[in-house]
């Protein structure tokens, strides 16, 4: 700036030109007018004060806001993604559920089964789709500030998504919005599932290896004392008015409630074999659990625990989902490469639908 008022002094000495005019730039000294542009100097004095405000064409920077992973915002209900299955996977094998490629986690005595799994993404905590996974993300829609700990922003005013690391025994939040993440946050062994509840306020984890689930609070993200459940716990949901969770067994056939405002668990409720995946209904009546080692889907009566006779499905029932007016469920079936309807009403399966090779996650648009 010094260098430009150095030649508006020297100006003074030849008034001739009408300079004044364009006090910025003086048009005798032609020295400063190549450091404004390389134009000639005299029509330089007002083209370079114009070529300034180009400046604001940085304000495309918020482009890369593109780069924000807000799937969730859309109100899609889940982001899915299958595991191939092992070499070798026997098929007439039912008694045991299929594996998808990961290490066996050790589960109870005399079993063979391993995680089999997808990814899962839950907007909003409200729908819960097909069971578990090895990685499960469940997305927070937030809204109410909370206090965050560990470099969480302040108030939660995006998408968060929660994802469960199986192989380390973590849970990782991601905001949706940067793609930032937090500290891990520790639970239990070969965590494999999770579940939010309606308000966005606690997200649960189904730990696989321990049988327990591990409640998180999401204002603080801490983990509070695991909440001890069946063998090898592989599938959960919560219900429509957040005042249960249920908890797929696949270790010992059964089915554990958890009342969530006590934190304990209720007496399990035995259903198929090999019990893989689990979905409520919208009216949280009911739930329907599918069991991939003989080929059914149960229901159960949330009201009392009773169970309803076995639906036959496919081979190997690995994911179900419900459709949002409680008449449909739809259950993919990894072992002969199906999607079986089944009228929710009647309680009968309708024709296998084709599709393609092990499917093992299912969701349904709103």
């Amino acid at each position: 700036m010094t260098d430009a008022d150095e030649p508006s002094v020297v100006v003074p000495a030849s008034p001739e030109p009408v300079a004044p005019v364009a006090s910025p730039a003086p048009p005798e000294p032609q020295p400063a007018a190549p450091a404004a542009s390389p134009a000639p100097p005299k029509p330089v004095p007002e083209a370079s004060p114009a070529a300034v405000p180009a400046e604001p064409e940085p304000a495309p920077a918020a482009s890369p806001t593109g780069q924000t992973p807000g799937r969730g915002a859309d109100g899609s209900p889940t982001v899915t993604a299958a595991y191939p299955p092992d070499a070798g996977e026997s098929e007439g094998s039912p008694t045991q559920p299929v594996s998808r490629g990961k290490p066996a986690p050790q589960p109870g005595p005399g079993r063979g089964f391993r995680p089999t799994k997808r990814m899962s993404l839950i907007v909003g905590a409200v729908l819960v789709i097909a069971a578990a996974a090895s990685v499960t993300i469940a997305a927070v829609l937030g809204g109410t500030p909370h206090a965050r700990t560990g470099g969480v922003p302040p108030a939660q005013t995006v998408l968060f998504a929660y994802v469960v690391n199986y192989g380390d025994g973590t849970v990782t939040w991601v905001d949706l919005a940067t793609g930032a993440t937090g500290t891990p946050i520790k639970v239990g062994k070969k965590p494999f599932a999770i579940a939010i509840t309606p308000d966005g306020k606690t997200a649960y984890v189904a730990n696989f290896s321990d049988g327990t689930v591990t409640p998180i609070n999401l204002a603080t993200n801490t983990a509070s004392t695991p909440i001890k459940v069946g063998s090898a716990p592989d599938a959960i949901a919560i219900t429509p008015d957040g005042a249960a969770a249920y908890v797929a067994n696949v270790g010992d056939g059964t089915v554990t409630p958890i009342n969530l405002a006590t934190g304990h668990p209720g007496t399990p409720i035995k259903v198929g074999k090999d019990p893989d995946a689990i979905a409520i209904t919208p009216d949280g009546k009911t739930a329907y659990v599918t069991n991939t080692g003989d080929g059914t889907v149960t229901s159960v009566d949330l009201a009392t625990g009773a169970t309803g006779t076995p639906v036959k499905v496919g081979k190997n029932p690995d994911a179900i989902a419900i459709t949002p007016d409680g008449a449909t469920a739809y259950v993919a079936n990894y072992g002969d490469n199906t999607v079986t309807p089944v009228n929710l009403a009647t309680g009968h399966p309708g024709t296998p639908i084709k599709v393609g090779k092990n499917p093992d996650a299912i969701a349904i648009t709103r």
